[in-house]
């Protein structure tokens, strides 16, 4: 029997749903797999892009001044490459600069493995000129000194420890100080020239990369799990006290599991822990940080094998044994200036340099009076030295008995 009316639209309408439900479901399916397959894709890209970073050739170590034979360019992932790393057109950049660490061969170049233009300066240094130190006759600048204080009884104490010779010329050398070691060593000069035959002098080391420094590697992205992980739970408990102490101001005979209860209601992740505290715990840049987050979220174990084994160069403990004499350091504490004053009223060198050029001169140059000078010359040194010495001791005394 045909189908008239209402029951044959009925049936048609049915039939014509029937098929195009499958084929807007198959639509759809297509269109997401597309775009999923599109995304794939252009990670995939990410993922196999490589870029050129300079590397190291071969292990150099810290202080090291970079030269163009240090230099390799190869290619590496973008996504492995830290971002402040150098790339090809960065190579004048590079030459010249000095590492501040302990470096391997094949390491990727980045601006934090570099002390700043201005030589690792902090708030606290000055950079001071001494030309009363003895120098070995061998020293150049760069080179590592420790600045000691001989007595005629025989104690020798070092006074300043690894300092690098920033500056050097003519017997003159420039040391970067803290204000402390500023203090020390004017304490050190005063004693040597107080004290008849004391000799401040500058012991050079043979190797200060071993005998001032160690190196180590460190496992940052161990260490960054770990801060993270030790900052959620503080964050996490210091919450939950908060809300049982709630708990129990509003309700004093709240149970055990009652309080117990309260440890799910609270869930942190890293996103809710200050960045600050993480960078600050971790020992890293906040640049350095990023780059370990991202590897993570990327499970990019190459990013993350660098960060696993980076080279930490760490400043050996070494204390100075001078023992500051207290009313000398009053004494320049007093009077900060006081080095320069002594050196202004009695100026040795001064002298010390005329007499060194007398030997020099022949006795038909100075009329055949040479020899009588040169004595002369000598007895003024020897004046100034006795009236320096009383000069301090009296000053030292009006200290003491204050």
């Amino acid at each position: 029997m045909m189908l008239v009316g209402p029951m044959k639209k009925k049936v048609v309408m049915t039939a014509i749903i029937s098929f195009l439900v499958p084929v807007l479901i198959l639509g759809i399916v297509v269109i997401v797999m597309s775009s999923n397959y599109k995304d794939q894709i252009t990670e995939l890209k990410i993922q196999s892009e490589v870029i050129n970073r300079y590397v190291l050739k071969n292990d150099v170590p810290f202080n090291h001044v970079i030269t163009a034979e240090d230099l390799e360019l190869i290619g590496v992932k973008a996504v492995s490459a830290p971002t402040d790393s150098y790339e090809a057109k960065d190579k004048e950049k590079l030459i010249g600069r000095k590492l501040k660490i302990y470096a391997k061969a094949k390491t990727i170049l980045t601006e934090s493995m570099f002390y700043a233009e201005d030589s690792e300066p902090t708030m606290d240094l000055r950079l001071q000129e001494f030309n009363m130190i003895l120098l070995p006759s061998d020293l150049v600048e760069n080179d590592y000194v420790d600045v000691r204080l001989l007595f005629p009884t025989g104690e020798d104490y070092s006074v300043l420890i690894g300092k690098r010779v920033e500056r050097y010329s003519n017997n003159t050398i420039f040391l970067r100080l803290t204000e402390d070691e500023i203090l020390t060593i004017g304490s050190a000069i005063v004693e040597a020239y107080i004290v008849d035959g004391a000799k401040l002098y500058a012991n050079k080391y043979v190797d200060p990369s071993t005998q001032l420094f160690e190196y180590r590697e460190v496992d940052y992205v161990a260490r960054y799990n770990n801060v993270v992980r030790q900052l959620i739970e503080e964050k996490t408990t210091a919450a939950v006290d908060e809300l049982r102490a709630n708990l129990l101001a509003q309700n004093p005979g709240a149970t055990e599991e009652e309080l117990e209860a309260l440890n799910g209601q609270v869930s942190y992740t890293v996103a809710d822990i200050s960045r600050d505290d993480i960078v600050r715990l971790v020992g890293l840049s906040d640049e350095e940080v990023k780059d370990i987050e991202l590897a993570i979220n990327k499970n990019d174990e190459e990013v993350l094998n660098i960060y696993r084994h980076k080279n930490v160069t760490t400043r050996k403990h070494l204390a100075k044994t001078y023992p500051v004499k207290e009313g000398v350091l009053r004494l320049i504490q007093s009077n900060p200036n006081i080095l320069q004053e002594v050196k202004n009223n009695f100026n040795t060198d001064e002298i010390l340099a005329q007499r060194l050029q007398m030997l020099d001169t022949s006795i038909d140059e100075i009329n055949g009076n040479a020899e009588k000078v040169r004595e002369e010359l000598e007895v003024e040194i020897q004046t100034q030295k006795e009236e320096r010495v009383t000069y301090l001791k009296s000053l030292l005394n009006a200290e003491t008995t204050k």
